[in-house]
């Protein structure tokens, strides 16, 4: 591919926008989480590993004892923070990606 084609940057794009989608829905588990909190008087418990398993993702198992402790410590946090993470995580992916696509094609712009 060459440097001055746009595929990399619409890479880096659609990465942004999963991410930013995932926020999205990490919003909305929060702003469910605070209506049960303010009417009931309790946060709801649902867990990553609870979110991972109703869209049919099974826990995934690990060989190693330690790693297995943590991912089983992250899949017990809430479904909003895993979300935040794992979409702010995403988003800054998409976003160096373009930034690095764009500081490519400059050196290849001035030169034209």
């Amino acid at each position: 591919m060459e440097e001055t084609e746009a595929g990399p940057s619409i890479v880096g794009a659609m990465v942004l926008l999963v991410g930013a989608v995932l926020i999205v829905v990490a919003v909305g588990f929060l702003t469910y989480g605070i209506y049960a909190w303010i009417n009931l008087g309790a946060w709801p418990d649902y867990p990553a590993s609870k979110m991972l398993a109703e869209i049919g993702i099974p826990p995934p198992r690990l060989s190693w004892e330690a790693g297995h402790r943590a991912l089983a410590w992250l899949l017990s946090l809430s479904a909003c923070i895993f979300l935040f993470a794992i979409g702010g995580a995403a988003a800054a992916l998409g976003a160096w990606i373009m930034a690095r696509h764009d500081r490519r094609r400059k050196p290849v712009e001035a030169s034209a």
